[in-house]
């Protein structure tokens, strides 16, 4: 029940800070701009992208608070699971989406006008946050989830991993084709990112059900 609260609390505190930066930005748009937009400090362009986040430490701190509880959260899974072998790789992919989800909060993407370095790091984490994010979502309906949810929440659990990195997918192409396909490169970038925060929602109202369930006599173990 613990990594329930804890996963729960991870998704909130990262959708309610992106949304209250998002009502601060003059303009923004869900579908064009990408989610780093929001946390570049000052005003400016950034990718030719006009750029205006008063509230840019409160999604840095969002992406930072994230990390730390999506690491934690998973601890916490893997340890009320059955031992599995997936349950290694799940830990070390939590951790490689923590600590890159972490790095883009604490080097925040910059404005075409800096030379700053930290471009380099904050692209660095985002690669690992997304694609460690979406992995270790794979790898939870594979093993670690087994014994504490239903077989079709494992299986949405991978179909939403791959749902990530194929959005990530469309993403690079966007990029490369210098504009959206099909989608705005936003709404592909979102589609990569909130695979996670979806996991992180469906495990944890998943779990407390269930737990309420057991409690109410209204599910008996297998």
């Amino acid at each position: 029940m613990r990594a329930a609260v804890v996963l729960a609390a991870a998704a909130a505190w990262y959708l309610g800070c992106e949304a209250a930066a998002a009502l601060a930005f003059p303009g923004y748009s869900y579908s064009y701009n990408y989610i780093s937009d929001l946390g570049i400090p000052g005003t400016g362009t950034s990718g030719g992208r006009v750029i205006d986040s008063p509230l840019a430490w409160v999604m840095n701190a969002g992406f930072i608070g994230h990390g730390v509880l999506l690491v934690l959260g998973a601890l916490l899974l893997a340890r009320a699971a059955r031992a599995s072998s997936w349950r290694v790789p799940f830990l070390l992919l939590a951790l490689v989406h923590g600590t890159g989800i972490v790095l883009v909060g604490v080097f925040p993407a910059q404005l075409d006008t800096s030379g700053s370095a930290m471009m380099g790091w904050h692209v660095i984490g985002a690669i690992m946050a997304i694609v460690g994010g979406n992995l270790a979502v794979i790898a939870s309906g594979a093993g670690p989830l087994r014994g504490l949810v239903p077989g079709p929440v494992r299986r949405i659990s991978i179909g939403l991993g791959f749902l990530g990195l194929a959005c990530l997918a469309m993403l690079v192409a966007s990029q490369q084709a210098g504009g959206g396909i099909i989608l705005d490169e936003g709404a592909w970038e979102r589609g990569a990112v909130y695979t996670v925060q979806a996991w992180e929602l469906l495990v944890a109202a998943t779990i407390a059900v269930t737990a309420i369930l057991h409690r109410t006599g209204g599910l008996h173990r297998r």
